[in-house]
């Protein structure tokens, strides 16, 4: 093995190997050989020549074979600037790649290693670590100006409670009225049907969409409920002294003051030099600024009476995300609001009278259901006097699996009946019917898996209660779906495994 130094790297050169003696190819082994080691010879000078611009500081012309885009692009601005360009290792490195593809391409079998590929290593571990921590600190940057974006006026865990109390207080008022809440039409088995759809009982869920918690409550639903509840206050229904929400109103003069702004901005830089034409368009203008003002301090007295008549309850805009967080660990305010948003489409008079007809006239359960559960998922005006199959494909498969999911329900109860247990445990037949859901299997099996995994979760229940000696609590089965978090699907080849 021969050493050597170039441009301050050192390099190890293995000499060529003589291959075994061959009578018949004799006279042709000369020629291969200088073949090779002139292949070889030019690509060292190549390298030679890229290290002599990298320490003079010239601009190399790399081969579009041996570097990427990034490096022809550093090369060629460096080019255009007249500056020197520092070609990066990789780039350096290529051209010494170019050994092996040329002694591989010779077929002499020679091999060239050391400091070139010693150097390429760190300088990669060097560049995926450095890449990893900008990562990182991009990330956590993100998150400070996120943080320091979302400032709200609501500071504390019980200031957040407290404006969660006022919708409960509302919800349990209001779920005591059947023309807001009647049980035929909400009932129990809609609600944990929806609740599996929604979040698949997973209390921490976050959407993409922004929707947090068990019923996926989202922004423009909360603003729904407070806009609903305080209608329902006025007109002495209910006594509710929970946040009023004026975000739009905020957003408007937000989007008036832009306007008026910018207008301004173009009349400062008019330039008006006397000329007929440029003096109607600075008078047109001047006139919308006017205008602009006016309506500007008009819904800022506006903003400041609101302000003033609701004091210490404005929801504004930036406040509902602190809500949001809030909600995500606390089901029972998620649940509530997701129930207090369902009012809101049903109800004629105060909300948006989703399924009422259907409802109250008709004497369909089936059909108010199918309309208010797709009005909660695409909104009413998607949905409203139209068949379902006039629908879109996601409110329409939402609806579906939720009366799938409602059937399924059913069945549990059923079988807890059978079994001897509480059929009316809502807890239990929540946890069971979610489980279920892990059932992969189709076709003629389907069924008799699923009765084998509602019977094995049944006898579980059962023998946990006798543990216990009581029936279970939502908190007990969420104990229970944690244990059988590992299984991840049930089918005819992979069942529980054993606790």
């Amino acid at each position: 093995m021969n050493k050597f130094e170039l441009g301050g790297s050192a390099f190890e050169f293995y000499p060529l190997k003589r291959p075994e003696s061959d009578p018949e190819n004799e006279a042709e082994k000369p020629e291969k050989f200088r073949s090779a080691l002139s292949a070889i010879n030019g690509t060292l000078n190549r390298i030679k020549e890229t290290v002599k611009d990298k320490l003079q500081g010239r601009p190399p012309i790399y081969s579009n074979s041996l570097i990427n885009s990034r490096e022809r692009q550093k090369a060629q601005e460096a080019k255009k600037n007249n500056e020197p360009n520092d070609p990066s290792r990789r780039a350096f490195l290529g051209q010494g790649a170019a050994v092996i593809g040329a002694v591989a391409l010779a077929g002499t079998g020679v091999g060239v290693m050391g400091n070139i590929y010693k150097d390429y290593q760190k300088h990669r571990d060097e560049s995926r670590s450095s890449e990893s921590m900008e990562k990182v600190e991009n990330r956590q940057a993100k998150t400070r100006v996120t943080k320091e974006e979302q400032k709200t006026t609501i500071k504390t865990e019980s200031e957040k409670r407290n404006i969660a109390d006022h919708f409960h207080d509302s919800h349990r008022v209001l779920k005591e009225k059947d023309d807001y809440f009647p049980k035929k039409l909400f009932t129990n088995d809609l609600l944990i049907a929806q609740e599996i759809q929604e979040s698949g009982c997973d209390i921490d869920a976050i959407s993409s969409k922004g929707a947090v918690g068990l019923m996926q409550n989202m922004e423009i639903s909360i603003k729904d409920i407070c806009l609903f509840l305080e209608r329902l206050d006025d007109k002495k229904v209910i006594t509710y002294k929970g946040p009023v929400y004026i975000g739009e109103q905020e957003k408007d003069l937000y989007e008036l003051e832009n306007k008026l702004n910018a207008t301004r901005q173009i009349v400062k830089n008019l330039k008006y030099d006397g000329k007929k034409v440029e003096k109607p368009l600075r008078e047109k203008m001047m006139a919308e600024i006017s205008e602009l003002e006016i309506r500007v301090a008009k819904k800022n007295k506006e903003l400041q009476k609101i302000n003033k008549q609701f004091k210490g309850r404005v929801l504004k805009e930036r406040d509902l995300i602190a809500i949001q967080k809030f909600i995500t660990h606390e089901p029972k305010y998620s649940r509530d609001l997701g129930e207090l948003y369902l009012m809101r489409l049903y109800h004629k008079d105060n909300g948006l009278g989703a399924g009422h007809i259907e409802y109250n006239k008709l004497d369909d359960t089936r059909a108010a259901q199918q309309e208010i559960l797709g009005a909660y998922n695409a909104g009413y005006s998607k949905v409203k006097g139209l068949d379902i199959n006039e629908w879109t494909s996601e409110p329409r498969n939402y609806v579906k699996r939720i009366f799938n999911l409602m059937d399924r329900v059913a069945n549990v109860r059923q079988t807890m009946k059978e079994k001897g247990l509480d059929a009316s445990n809502d807890d239990m037949a929540r946890f069971i019917a979610q489980e279920l859901t892990k059932v992969t299997t189709s076709g003629e099996k389907r069924k008799e898996i699923l009765d084998k995994a509602t019977e094995y979760l049944i006898d579980l229940v059962k023998t946990r209660e006798t543990e216990l000696d009581r029936k279970l609590k939502r908190e007990d089965t969420e104990s229970l779906r944690i244990k059988l978090g590992k299984t991840k699907e049930i089918n005819e080849r992979i069942f529980y495994a054993k606790l």
